[in-house]
């Protein structure tokens, strides 16, 4: 993939290399393993003049933005936000998405920009280790507030560990968290240890920021307590931080000095041959989020102790991945380093059992993997599909919402399902659903379409839209308002039924809209029309299932150039093997004018023998016309009215059937002979569809025509000489 083709993720860090920790780490070793993938962006504090402004790593563009000094850290959440605008608008095409690391003020500029663009998605990786207290109070509250904000605003949130999993949730994020921990190069860390030394005495190891959150002061009491039994022990300090010299005072009140030494900052490169110069790993945390630097000692083989905290648990299996000390209780920690030291066998249990589960869950081939899959799924396009109806509700636009929404999950993309009605379609696993009630009269359902709309259009991009009034007006106001783009289906045409149910006059869809000028509506009428002509420029898009739709739909409405878009239906594969047929051809639909069905049935009594029947599945406002055409016709026994039928139990009738009959005024993309197709069953149509506009289907299809006397004679071949008519095979 070209550089100029890969989606750019922009990493919110508050400090990056040189400075090293579990979150620079992260970010370092998933970036480089993805970069073939994707840009990398990472924007960070500057911290000091030294460090460039722009630099290029294997891992991607580091932009650090401040002064050089301290104060950055502050600076950031304004100057972050103008660097990343900054370089979006030099980036302009390439798909982005905002990666918050920790727990953090990088992390707050990511929200704010996800604010200032909703589109572009947020992904928060949860990872801190200060504790509870810290972050519902510390900065006056501030850490908290800014954390729910994060939140708020996050379309996918990650943790560290189940801990910090917790914590989201206890911050009142409702949807899933998906658990990724910190890793560790496994070779990395082997490699040191295969160069390891035997030397004299026990040497104790804590890599740890000297902060009183890691309980450093604990470590060097349980040395001093150990070190009459053991003379020759040591302890290795690594790691610098506020708490550096009060830690040394204590090494020299407690008269260890000498067992005790301080390396300050080490370059994480170097972290491995320090680890195999160790025998034991020790830190006795008062909070932490998921303590990386245990696993790191693992993969060198070091056994490890540890206090049952945070995101420790998920490292150490008390006895078998390691030992848990209690918290500021030195006697327990110097109790358990001597357990290590006395029983070896225990030791090396801890070692085999916790480098396999390091390579099981730690590698950070498999974590990038993770955030590979993860941010392909955040940018993947959440889309709202507004709909008048679901099945079971009868309607084609709720079957092409339901068929629509499974491709689009399977693609990968999320799916929210807006709709009048019953709408009890069971959506897929993630999918949102919500549906109106008919109930309310007519202005109360529209303002409840529109509320519902605009808020679940907080968590979507786009909006397909699937009826240009009832659902086109609710959905126009919502996206004005919530900024998004909207696309417009056009299939059905509802002013062109209701004008038809009103007068009964018969005309075809396109004799309606080259007529409409001279027709004479009635109030209602005019008001549907004067709304899809507010409606209809509105959309960014206006989609049509073929050229034969447009052109009809030019003949009433008005149409740029740059909203045209031609989107056929698909046409699915005939499944494999028959089934028996019965002796009974079917209607699917709804009961109205349009649908032509006292004219069939006129035709089936006259040319269909006697053995034969038909049956009319649906309902609809022209039931009771339907039910006296067949009491007149005496065809009680030969014709019957099925309830409608859920999409399942359809497909299944017609593919029992011995064909289908589909005789609408005109049809816009029926999806029922879609069904049709996929099971090989054949199928009447009027000349006057859109799936018989043009040559594709002209070879396979026999024709239903209005005219009475061909109908008959079409009818009458499919029935007795079935060869006669041509079979639609995918």
């Amino acid at each position: 993939m070209g550089a100029q083709q890969k989606p750019t993720v922009f990493i919110f860090t508050t400090s990056y290399h040189p400075f090293i920790g579990g979150a620079e780490i992260a970010v370092q070793e998933v970036a480089r393993r993805l970069a073939g993938d994707f840009g990398f962006f990472i924007f960070t504090a500057r911290l000091r003049r030294d460090l460039a402004r722009r630099e290029e790593r294997p891992e991607g563009t580091i932009i650090r933005v401040g002064v050089g000094s301290a104060v950055d850290k502050w600076l950031f959440l304004a100057w972050g936000i103008f660097a990343a605008l900054g370089e979006r608008r030099r980036l302009r095409g390439r798909h982005t998405l905002l990666w918050g690391m920790d727990i953090s003020a990088g992390s707050g500029v990511a929200a704010v920009l996800n604010f200032l663009i909703p589109r572009l998605p947020f992904v928060l990786t949860v990872q801190y280790g200060y504790g509870g207290e810290r972050l519902a109070r510390g900065r006056f509250g501030l850490i908290g507030l800014g954390f729910r904000f994060m939140l708020r605003r996050a379309d996918t949130v990650t943790a560290i560990s189940t801990y910090l999993a917790d914590v989201a949730r206890r911050y009142d994020y409702r949807r899933p968290v998906e658990v990724i921990p910190n890793g560790v190069s496994m070779e990395q860390f082997r490699a040191a240890v295969r160069e390891r030394k035997v030397r004299p005495g026990t040497t104790v190891i804590t890599v740890s920021r000297l902060v009183p959150k890691n309980g450093v002061d604990t470590l060097i009491r349980a040395i001093a307590a150990i070190k009459p039994d053991i003379p020759g022990i040591s302890c290795h300090i690594l790691g610098d931080g506020p708490e550096r010299h009060a830690l040394e005072a204590l090494a020299r009140s407690l008269k260890v000095e000498q067992a005790i030494q301080f390396f300050g900052s080490v370059p994480y490169e170097a972290v491995p041959q320090y680890l195999a110069m160790a025998d034991i790993f020790v830190r006795p945390s008062r909070s932490e989020g998921m303590g990386n630097a245990f696993v790191e000692a693992l993969a060198s083989g070091l056994p490890i102790i540890g206090t049952p905290v945070g995101g420790i648990s998920d490292i150490i299996q008390d006895g078998k991945t390691g030992l848990f000390c209690r918290v500021d209780d030195p006697a327990d920690l110097a109790e358990k380093i001597l357990r290590l030291i006395k029983d070896r066998a225990l030791a090396d249990r801890i070692v085999g059992n916790g480098q396999r589960m390091v390579r099981e869950r730690f590698s950070w081939d498999r974590i990038a993997a993770a955030y590979g899959r993860l941010f392909y799924r955040a940018m993947a396009v959440r889309i709202l599909i507004a709909t008048p109806m679901l099945p079971p509700d009868i309607g084609g636009p709720g079957t092409y919402a339901e068929r629509l929404r499974a491709e689009l999950e399977r693609r990968g993309h999320e799916v929210s399902i807006l709709s009048y009605g019953s709408g009890t379609a069971a959506p897929a696993s993630g999918t949102r659903q919500v549906s109106i009630p008919l109930q309310a009269p007519l202005l109360i359902r529209h303002l409840r379409y529109a509320w519902a709309a605009w808020r679940l259009l907080g968590q979507c991009d786009v909006a397909l839209v699937l009826d240009p009034v009832a659902v086109g007006q609710p959905l126009a106001v919502a996206c004005r308002l919530r900024r998004k783009t909207f696309l417009l289906r056009v299939e059905g045409d509802a002013l062109w039924e209701r004008y038809t149910e009103r007068t009964g006059d018969a005309r075809t869809l396109r004799q309606f809209y080259g007529a409409l000028p001279h027709l004479s509506l009635d109030q209602r009428e005019r008001a549907w029309r004067r709304a899809g002509l507010r409606v209809f420029p509105q959309a960014a898009r206006i989609v049509f299932s073929s050229p034969w739709r447009m052109e009809i739909f030019k003949l009433g409405y008005p149409l740029r150039r740059e909203q045209a878009v031609i989107i056929a239906s698909p046409w699915p594969k005939a499944e494999s093997g028959r089934s028996a047929r019965d002796r009974v051809l079917v209607f699917a639909g709804r009961f109205v004018r349009v649908k032509n069905l006292p004219r069939l049935i006129r035709i089936f009594s006259a040319v269909v023998d006697h053995d034969w029947r038909l049956e009319l599945i649906g309902e609809g406002p022209e039931r009771q016309i339907l039910e006296s055409v067949i009491q007149n016709l005496g065809l009680n026994g030969r014709i019957a009215i099925r309830p409608p039928l859920a999409p399942d139990e359809l497909r299944r009738r017609i593919a029992r059937a011995h064909a289908f009959v589909l005789p609408s005024l005109s049809d816009v993309s029926p999806n029922v002979i879609l069904d049709c197709i996929a099971t090989g069953t054949p199928f009447l149509l009027t000349r006057l569809n859109e799936l018989t506009d043009g040559q594709t289907l002209r070879a396979n299809i026999a024709l239903l025509e209005n005219n009475a006397r061909v109908a008959m004679e079409i009818a009458n071949a499919l029935v007795k000489k079935r060869e006669r008519v041509g079979f639609l095979r995918g």
